[in-house]
């Protein structure tokens, strides 16, 4: 269990009548992006699991809302 915090990116586009978020996750105490993937808007209400890069682990992430980026928390690996 590795407790840590990180931001989510939000970069809207249109795919179709789609609205399609780019989401990048970022580890703050790093800098570096752990997770990137392609989410709908309403995929946001749910906690994520992430594959961490390099592992075979999962982090679970936790979003909250806030203008164009989220925050995460991640609560475990």
């Amino acid at each position: 269990s590795h407790p840590g915090n990180g931001m989510v990116i939000i970069d809207f586009r249109e795919v179709g009548e789609k609205q399609i978020e780019q989401v990048q996750a970022v580890d703050i105490s790093t800098g570096r992006v752990v997770s990137q993937m392609e989410l709908a808007p309403e995929d946001l209400r749910a906690p994520r699991p992430l594959k961490l890069p390099n592992t075979g682990v999962f982090a679970l992430i936790f979003y909250t809302r806030s203008g164009p980026a989220c925050y995460s928390r991640i609560v475990r690996y």
